[in-house]
């Protein structure tokens, strides 16, 4: 029988922080045991004074108390956790690490704006099938939004730029979120944003990509909002959740945008599908990402619900020798060895049999008893 450890991750963002608690075999099988997120919000307040503010921190603190109880209780034997863009830029960061230290018994590694993409890329691009194609990968947070250019396992370009939904809503909405937005704040928002975007737009659009993939919650939310508002008879009748539409059109987003505007913070809550939490911060981060959509030509983004926790803990597989994600192999035959390694495949058998399965079918073509191809 094989040995099961169990590894937690957490990710402290500007918005929320995050837990990922999954069971990993010797043999590098995964099963997730919990994913959770708690609204931290360490960003309020912290853009303009340069320090996260001391309710941000006692919830901060209630949180991850919660968590490692949760690792305790499911047998964690190692925890591993990362901080991005609010504690980046606060002036209090290392005040706040020792705190955690000591009250929680846990080590937080901050982790710069490149290294965010490149675990995103990571979480991200394991989930699709990219084959030889290059993709952008979006992702809009609180703090921060990282745009990457890559395939399936290396990536050309990583960008991390100071723009993300909670900083934005402080610098330019704040206290104007309850209220509806005029078109002079719209204008100076998305000039702001543009001025912050463009150097990193310039020297992304110098690569190419065939296509787009959008994670975060901000793109998950406006995907589901999109569909519920413009696509609704495409879900009818189906089983409760299919809204979920695979992509989400500039179009689309074109028309959300302005009205959410036109609407009061108590109106925006009421929008079908538009989560209560983020209806505060919605509009900055709507606004991101229309400003990356327009420079880039984007008409379309497809959805992924994979995001940094995973690339943790693909990082994590990646550091196992024989794992689908040390060999790199590819997405299909990652989830198919993922799956007969889980459930204990006698792996020496299958592989033999698998052989001899394809001996027998390329002789049968040979003796024209089929004249199959490389797809069948």
């Amino acid at each position: 029988m094989n040995e099961e450890r169990v590894v937690a991750f957490i990710d402290i963002g500007t918005n929320s922080a995050r837990l990922l608690v999954a069971s990993i075999d010797e043999n590098g099988a995964y099963h997730l045991r919990t994913k959770t997120k708690e609204r931290t919000r360490l960003g309020e307040g912290e853009y303009a004074a340069g320090r996260i503010q001391y309710r941000a921190i006692k919830r901060l603190m209630r949180i991850l108390k919660q968590f490692m109880e949760i690792c305790r209780n499911l047998g964690a034997s190692e925890v591993r956790a990362v901080a991005t863009s609010a504690m980046r830029d606060a002036g209090n960061a290392q005040e706040i690490m020792d705190c955690i230290s000591a009250e929680c018994d846990l080590t937080i590694r901050i982790i710069s704006g490149m290294e965010e993409a490149r675990l995103i890329h990571r979480g991200v691009s394991t989930d699709i099938n990219l084959g030889n194609d290059q993709a952008l990968f979006i992702d809009i947070g609180g703090g921060s939004t990282e745009l990457i250019v890559g395939d399936q396992y290396t990536y050309a370009i990583l960008e991390s730029m100071q723009l993300g939904a909670i900083r934005v809503t402080n610098q330019f909405l704040a206290p104007r979120y309850t209220r509806a937005v005029s078109q002079k704040w719209q204008v100076k928002m998305m000039t702001h944003i543009m001025e912050v975007a463009s150097p990193s737009i310039t020297r992304v659009s110098a690569y190419s990509f065939t296509r787009s993939i959008g994670s975060s919650g901000t793109v998950t939310n406006l995907a589901e909002v999109c569909t519920r508002l413009y696509h609704a008879e495409e879900t009818r009748g189906l089983p409760d959740g299919s809204w979920k539409r695979q992509v989400l059109l500039l179009a689309d987003l074109e028309k959300l945008y302005p009205y959410m505007c036109s609407l009061t913070l108590k109106k925006r809550r009421k929008i079908l599908g538009l989560n209560r939490d983020r209806a505060e911060i919605i509009l900055a981060g709507s606004a991101i990402l229309l400003v990356v959509m327009r420079t880039l030509k984007i008409l379309e983004i497809e959805i992924n619900d994979r995001d940094l926790l995973y690339g943790m803990l693909m990082d994590y597989l990646a550091e196992m020798p024989g794992t689908p994600q040390f060999e790199q192999m590819p997405v299909k035959w990652e989830d198919i060895l993922q799956l007969g390694r889980y459930w204990h495949l006698e792996e020496k058998h299958a592989r033999d049999i698998s052989r001899m399965s394809l001996a027998l079918f390329d002789s049968a073509k040979e003796c024209g008893l089929h004249n199959y191809g490389t797809w069948e």
